[in-house]
């Protein structure tokens, strides 16, 4: 590694500014005051100033001055290590175009300081580049003593990047992104594809390893507000091996396949991992196996032994253990911990466990207002499974949702007129290019923005990395509260928000980041929550950060909130980290954390229906006594699921961890602290005028109270393909206030969603109708032929499954092939007489 070879020393604060180079101020999670630093716009030597990649805010590797050859034909190591350091020193994202990488020595990717981490972006124009192990590498041949082709990590606070054998502190490893790279390290016994262990900020997202005759994909893995969304590892002796030093582990749509020892091997950890929407197929032997560790939460996965004689769970005591709606064939046994074992009657058959709940003896389980009630696994034989593809697309998202800075579809803000230097007033070019265009890219910069800004139903907007595409409110008009980006108030909205940070000042007037009012389509993925500077009074101010309302949903990946000390003097009974407020759409968060306020509860979840948070990591009680405040309250709510909840988390006398106050059909899996007190609770339940709770001192395993349900799922299961000759559909949405308030919603009042694509002999569908409405779906062949129409009455305010059973009007069976589900009537927009107008259909093969 070098030794900082511009003369170039970070973390220091200067007054002075180079040309070019803009002076700004950034919240450091961690610190006790926000300290300015540079965000860099000079190039580094030997970059051309004009090159569009260098002024979007990468650094092309294939450029001067590095020069790295995509064709695999020469060795590009020192090349991909110039450019990584250069690309971190100058806080930019180290920019892979398609090609192959032949790197024959570990890649040394280490955070410098908190303000420049080490991002790495694939292009998206061709396919994924490819890091590739030379076979002539050395060093990688050794399983007792594996080396990564790739390491990211930070050393200790005060340590310095000269002196690298200080070992690495990954829980102030923040902002650093693998994205959209695959690696091969095959044939190399020794080999790890990468090692990542990280927190904040950081994520590894769309990547896939081979690792066939290697010793690992992966080593340890980014959580705490971030993740490991997306991987696809085949092939190693192990596909992610878990160390201490990982943090929160959160994997999601994910496969792993062929590993030779465990897919998931977790050596200790203090932490559960928690698996969701994945795949694992291997000959035998265990899927996850953890020999040290708080346990496993297993949900919508799938898991097949092709040699049937499988584990697919093993702990060496008895953690903590919970499977939902899982797949799983070819196993002996689902859990195997210690002299406990339990699994199928005939392996050989696809079993699909509804619900598996393992207790330790020092945890504790309150049912429907019953403390240590028994919890029987719930399993079914014989099954048709949940195919790895529709997992993976409940849990996931794919190309067409988050198009690339590249896609000829997108504009650049900067070309519209956006400046992004934190001082150009940069709103009305942001609101033309939003009214305008429906895929807008932020590239590098500090966007100052006055008014507050409305993303609409289609729009995707989306920046390099959080820590380089900052939204700033300098100041905002409006009250206190008012948010600086909302979206339109519509239950069908397809709106995105990805790549950035979204900022204001303490200038008096607290505003809220961002309130999201688009419905169960909608992703916000790697979006995060900060304040420019850090107050020294108290905040008395009425301020949320995120607030989810009206027709709020989809899915959140990687959010943080990063407000800190700022969050600790927001005295304000009002204030909240996450305000999930009266929302009905499907709304799930994947990897959620906050850490830290002066008020209680931190975040809430009031009168909503259908949310689940897939792993929360939250702090109370640090660093001061006035933060001894519950996390989480859900009241009046229902269909709320909340998965692992962890952290240092410490409490005043009678608060809890998670409140539960009037919720109906809810269930919370796994919650505990790294401190332990009697006069705290983990879980408080109020129901119906009686009072529950579990001691601080003990962990709970398990609650519920009711049957919590799926009623609708984020996203959509199958294409929105419209039939030949369809004209396009204008919904007609109309946008709510700006103010946070509800708004006018969408005029479509109902849509339908596919559960199966493709189906065998039968389709099943939902219909979601946002007010009692007549139900006529009708089903159309490829020449847009009348098949099937379907009457379904008048049906309540829901949603609603369904199933066409195959058949045509004359009740013989359809013939194998391609068809079109379609709602007829006001709700679903078609038209009466000719169901080939205005209606929104959706394509589905039916099978026989």
């Amino acid at each position: 590694m070098r030794n900082g070879h511009h003369g170039r020393r970070h973390g220091i604060i200067g007054l002075s500014r180079s040309l070019g180079t803009i002076l700004c101020l950034f919240l450091i999670s961690g610190a006790d005051i926000a300290r300015a630093f540079v965000f860099e716009f000079d190039p580094p030597p030997g970059v051309d100033a004009s090159d569009p990649h260098f002024m979007d805010g990468l650094l092309d590797v294939t450029e001067a001055p590095y020069f790295a050859d995509p064709t695999g034909g020469a060795d590009a190591t020192a090349a991909i290590q110039n450019a990584l350091e250069d690309a971190r020193d100058y806080q930019l994202a180290c920019f892979f175009p398609s090609g192959t990488y032949l790197v024959s020595d570990m890649l040394n990717a280490m955070q410098s300081d908190r303000d420049h981490p080490c991002v790495f972006v694939g292009s998206r124009n061709g396919p994924r580049p490819v890091l590739l192990l030379s076979p002539t590498a050395v060093g990688y041949e050794d399983p007792e003593a594996p080396k990564p082709l790739l390491w990211i990590w930070t050393q200790p606070d005060g340590a310095t990047h000269e002196d690298p054998n200080l070992g690495e502190q990954a829980n102030i490893s923040f902002n650093q992104i693998f994205r959209g790279i695959d690696i091969d390290v095959r044939a190399h016994a020794g080999a790890i594809g990468l090692r990542f262990a990280a927190s904040q900020g950081s994520s590894l997202e769309e990547v896939s390893i081979l690792a066939d005759g290697a010793y690992a994909g992966v080593v340890n893995c980014p959580g705490q507000g971030g993740g490991t969304h997306q991987v696809e590892i085949d092939g190693g002796r192990y596909g992610i091996v878990l160390e201490t030093v990982s943090r929160f582990p959160t994997i999601v749509a994910s496969t792993f396949h062929n590993q030779t020892d465990a897919a998931i091997f977790q050596e200790q950890l203090y932490v559960r991992l928690v698996v969701v929407g994945s795949e694992f197929v291997k000959p035998d032997g265990v899927a996850i196996d953890i020999a040290s560790g708080l346990g496993l939460t297993l949900i919508d996965s799938r898991v097949e032994f092709t040699s049937g004689s499988g584990i697919v769970y093993r702990h060496a005591f008895r953690p903590d253990a919970y499977f939902s709606e899982c797949y799983v064939r070819g196993a002996t046994s689902f859990i195997q911990s210690g002299s406990y074992m339990d699994g199928p009657t005939d392996p050989n058959a696809w079993s699909e466990i509804t619900e598996y709940v393992l207790t330790n003896t020092n945890s504790r389980t309150l049912v429907d207002g019953d403390l240590d009630a028994d919890t029987p696994p719930v399993w079914t034989e014989g099954v048709v499974p949940a195919s790895a593809e529709e997992l993976r697309a409940r849990h996931g998202w794919n190309g067409e949702t988050f198009p690339g800075f590249e896609d000829p579809t997108v504009v650049n803000a900067k070309d519209l007129g956006a400046v992004g230097d934190g001082v150009a007033d940069d709103t009305a070019a942001l609101e033309a290019a939003i009214a305008l265009h429906d895929r807008i890219f932020l590239p590098k910069g500090n966007y100052r923005i006055t008014r507050t800004l409305e993303l609409g139903p289609d729009t995707s907007f989306f920046g390099v990395a959080p820590m380089y595409s900052v939204l700033y409110g300098d100041p905002l008009s409006g009250s206190s509260g008012s948010p600086l980006i909302t979206t339109v108030d519509d239950p069908f909205a397809s709106t995105t928000l990805a790549f950035v940070s979204i900022t204001y000042p303490s200038d008096g007037t607290q505003y809220t980041n961002l309130v999201w009012r688009a419905g169960r389509r909608s992703i916000v993925r790697d979006v995060h929550a900060s304040v420019e500077v850090w107050p020294n009074e108290p905040i008395a101010e009425d301020h949320q950060v995120f607030i989810v309302r009206g027709n709020g949903g989809g899915r959140w990946f990687a959010s943080s909130i990063w407000n800190g000390r700022f969050a600790n003097l927001s005295y304000h009974p009002n204030f909240r980290h996450y305000w999930i407020d009266g929302t009905r759409e499907p709304l799930w968060f994947y990897a959620m954390n906050f850490e830290r306020s002066s008020t209680s509860p931190q975040s809430e979840i009031d009168g909503a229906e259908n949310v689940r948070v897939y792993s929360l990591k939250a702090e109370a009680g640090t660093p001061g006594p006035e933060q001894l405040n519950t996390p989480l309250r859900i009241a009046n709510s229902r269909n709320v699921e909340i998965y692992d909840v962890i952290g240092n988390i410490e409490l005043r006398s009678g608060e809890s961890i998670v409140l539960v106050e009037d919720a109906e059909d809810a269930r919370v899996v796994h919650v505990s602290s790294f401190e332990s007190d009697s006069t705290w609770s983990t879980i408080t339940e109020r129901y119906d005028g009686v009072e529950t709770s579990i001691a601080g001192s003990e962990r709970l395993s398990y609650f519920r109270r009711g049957v919590p349900s799926l009623s609708g799922l984020p996203g959509d299961a199958g294409s929105a393909d419209t039939v030949p000759g369809d004209e396009p559909q204008e919904d007609g949405a109309e946008s709510g206030s700006t103010d946070g308030s509800a708004g006018t919603p969408s005029s479509r009042t109902s849509e339908l969603r596919l559960l199966q694509n493709p189906a065998h002999d039968q389709l099943r569908f939902e219909i979601t109708l946002l007010r009692d409405d007549d139900v006529q779906v009708v089903v159309l062949d490829v020449a847009g032929r009348a098949v099937r129409t379907l009457e379904f009455g008048r049906l309540p305010i829901g949603t609603h499954k369904l199933t066409w059973d195959g058949h045509d009007d004359r009740g013989n069976p359809a013939s194998a092939g391609v068809y079109f589900l379609g709602l007829r009537g006001p709700g679903g927009h078609g038209d009466q007489l000719d169901p080939m107008k205005r209606t929104r259909f959706r394509r589905a093969t039916l099978l026989r």
